[in-house]
């Protein structure tokens, strides 16, 4: 199923998070800014690695 698809996303949004990128929005002392596209190409490019390191490169295509 989707589920193992769905944890890769939401750990890689919590490691961008934990790396202390946010946006505007949510931006905190400490925090580095990031645009709302360069947030989600950050998330995108973590998603990707972690999808590689779990052996699911497919798995978006295999769930369709």
């Amino acid at each position: 199923g989707l589920a193992p698809i769905a944890n890769a996303l939401l750990v890689a949004c919590n490691q961008v998070l934990a790396s202390g990128w946010r946006t505007a929005d949510i931006l905190g002392p400490g925090s580095r800014l990031l645009s709302t596209a360069e947030m989600g190409a950050a998330v995108a490019e973590e998603f990707a690695s972690i999808l590689v390191q779990r052996s699911l490169p497919n798995a978006l295509s295999q769930s369709a």
